[in-house]
């Protein structure tokens, strides 16, 4: 009986330290990222700023549900932990 009173406050604890780190809200600009980049393809605009981090640049062919093509200037965040 003790050892599950333990395991509960244990996993009470757990979860306290999570709602309180709240991953979702330690880092909001890849929050805006995983936006942009599902909503928009990752397109830049010539307001958009990187914030200190590396991207690759690019442009990409885009159709639309009309049959049209038209090209997208795109920034994507790269992995920096491939240089290391």
């Amino acid at each position: 009986m003790i050892e599950q009173v333990i395991a509960l406050i244990g996993l009470l604890i757990g979860l306290v330290s999570l709602v309180k780190l709240n991953p979702l809200g330690i880092d909001g600009f890849l929050r805006k990222e995983a936006k942009r980049g599902l909503q928009n393809n990752f397109k830049t605009d010539n307001d958009w700023h990187s914030e200190g981090r590396v991207y690759t640049e690019g442009l990409t062919l885009i159709e639309k549900d009309d049959k049209k093509l038209f090209f997208v200037k795109q920034a994507k965040l790269a992995d920096t932990g491939l240089l290391h």
